[in-house]
């Protein structure tokens, strides 16, 4: 990450819109450089950026990672650069150590629940076979959220960062990126219970979480799956961001993240 990304962001920026959420240039570009340097002095000698999924993919694929998941695989989306970014930090020698992608879905029609449950149907394979689905029950937390929304997903550090929090920097920094480029009601990701139990989300910017909520009539084969918290962050939680971007509310230290 650069200052020209810095500032390519800031030329999307049409309105400051300080009177709703205390939102300004100023505010979010001061943010981004802060965690861009933060993220540097934790072992991250550089941030790349990719607006296509197969650059995304070959990143991920250098690192411990490997595959990428299934809001972003492109056999099963059609993400074109206007509706995807993914950022991956790098080492000294280039290989990859930690990422994060992001999406964007204008579903006007639709609230979140709906967008869920048609997004599982299609994308995730149940146990035995055929597609995992969700009961009509499930997600109640996303009843009557409206998008635009953008997902900030796939995300993973290197053992050898281990404890260091880069991925609550890393996944601040696409908040903010989010936000810079499309402006989204409503910003969420899905985190595994056993993380959630440790405040992760809160660290990463969330500043609602809603545990549960899956109710299976067919659940998906990847267990991991069948149990995940929602995390959201509205505009509110954006602008807290970007009036304390490293403020993730343990005291610095290497070993935060393994409380």
């Amino acid at each position: 990450m650069t200052i020209q990304d810095v500032k390519a962001w800031n030329t999307r920026i049409a309105v400051a819109e300080t009177d709703r959420t205390g939102l300004n240039t100023f505010a979010l570009s001061g943010a981004v450089v802060a965690l861009c340097g933060r993220l540097k002095e934790l072992g991250v000698a550089e941030l790349r950026w990719h607006d296509t999924v197969p650059g995304y993919a070959a990143a991920v694929a250098d690192s411990k990672k490997r595959i990428v998941g299934e809001y972003f695989r492109d056999d099963l989306n059609t993400l074109p650069p206007s509706r995807f970014f993914g950022v991956t930090g790098h080492d000294e020698a280039g290989r990859t150590v930690c990422t994060t992608a992001n999406r964007y879905d204008d579903v006007a029609g639709w609230d979140l629940r709906d967008y869920i449950q048609r997004f599982w149907y299609r994308n995730y394979r149940a146990e035995g076979g055929g597609q995992a689905r969700l009961a009509p029950a499930s997600v109640p937390f996303a009843a009557g959220l409206t998008g635009p929304f953008a997902y900030i997903g796939d995300t993973s550090v290197d053992p050898v960062l281990s404890g260091s929090d880069v991925a609550a920097y890393l996944v601040r920094l696409c908040i903010l990126g989010c936000y810079l480029e499309w402006r989204p009601a409503n910003i969420y990701g899905w985190m595994a219970r056993h993380h959630a139990a440790k405040g992760l989300p809160f660290r990463w910017g969330f500043p609602t979480v809603w545990p549960g909520g899956f109710i299976w009539d067919a659940a998906p084969e990847n267990r991991a799956y069948s149990d995940l918290c929602f995390l959201l962050c509205p505009p509110q939680g954006v602008s807290a961001i970007a009036n304390s971007p490293l403020d993730i509310g343990v005291a610095p230290g290497p070993a935060n993240s393994k409380a």
